[in-house]
């Protein structure tokens, strides 16, 4: 559900990302690095900067270079 969330303009947090830890904890800290997943406080306060993750076309190409030789 986050990565939906994270695909908008809408400001994301996560009640207890920073507890997180395993793949989760290792998704939600590459979130944080891209800016994408922030503190309750900052998305409250509106001072969120949102740029939506879009993945399609970069995902998209690695699926092509694996299928077609």
């Amino acid at each position: 559900v986050i990565s939906e969330a994270c695909a908008t303009r809408v400001a994301v947090a996560a009640a207890f990302a920073e507890q997180a830890s395993g793949r989760v904890g290792t998704y939600l800290q590459a979130l944080r690095q891209r800016q994408r997943l922030h503190p309750v406080n900052e998305v409250l306060a509106g001072a969120v900067n949102i740029v939506p993750v879009r993945e399609t076309e970069r995902i998209a190409t690695q699926v092509r270079a694996r299928l077609l030789p």
